[in-house]
């Protein structure tokens, strides 16, 4: 075990390089010192499951409404439950992605892995298990621009992604909102293929970069038995709408 005064010596040694060792990062914690100096009014939370993650960033930013999007019929219903007394916490029993109109979700064996795509190699490979096909159902698709308009919203501040690879095709859909208001987005990102062409991380990062976004950290990185990167969190920030 390395003691303290091991501790202080590799750090200082770092130091030297520019470097330092870091605790895992809490992304919420962050999310909450990044925006702190704001008024935080909306929030859209795409992939909403059960609404864990809409309580939490509503606990951080408790003037915001946040806007629960969940597609999958029976998660819908737990969401709605769950949120029943929790007025700034609004489901929506839809699934966003770049075009609106109806479009098959892949229902797995654990919900939570539902996708717009069907599973890939790399997903059974390293998920056997959760993303076992479970059904198709058909859902309604929105853009975010088309969404937001429609409900008469001027202002997005932050949002957040768990998709199951669809993240850059919601984003595709809210090119407008991301030029606009929109100051953070802390999304899932993919290193490999879990499912049908999902999104990998490097095109969702040059796809938000031409929107003025720069990636500012990684969280939750998951490796497989073999090595091999698999998915994680990342959240990106505008250029001039956070100031580091």
């Amino acid at each position: 075990m390395i003691n303290s005064f091991h501790k202080k010596f590799i750090q200082r040694f770092l130091k030297k390089f520019g470097r330092r060792i870091e605790r895992v990062r809490d992304p919420f914690a962050d999310i909450q010192r990044l925006l702190a100096p704001f008024n935080v009014n909306a929030i859209i939370d795409g992939g909403a499951y059960h609404g864990l993650i809409s309580k939490q960033l509503l606990s951080l930013l408790p003037n915001a409404i946040v806007y629960a999007f969940e597609p999958q019929k029976e998660s819908f219903a737990v969401l709605e439950y769950n949120v029943r007394d929790i007025p700034n916490i609004k489901p929506m029993n839809l699934a966003l992605s770049s075009a609106s109109g109806r479009k098959e979700l892949h229902v797995t064996e654990k919900p939570y892995s539902s996708s717009l795509f069907p599973r890939g190699i790399f997903g059974e490979k390293y998920y056997p298990e959760a993303t076992r096909p479970h059904g198709i159902h058909m859902v309604d698709v929105v853009t975010l621009d088309e969404w937001v308009g429609g409900a008469g919203i001027s202002c997005i501040d932050i949002i957040k992604l768990d998709l199951q690879g669809h993240e850059l095709d919601a984003l595709m859909g809210g090119v407008e909102l991301l030029r606009s208001t929109v100051r953070l987005i802390y999304t899932e990102v993919e290193f490999i293929e879990l499912y049908e062409n999902n999104c990998l991380f490097f095109q969702l990062e040059t796809f938000l970069k031409k929107q003025g976004f720069r990636l500012y950290q990684l969280y939750n990185l998951q490796t497989g038995q073999d090595g091999q990167l698999i998915y994680g969190d990342a959240i990106f920030i505008n250029h001039d709408r956070v100031a580091l």
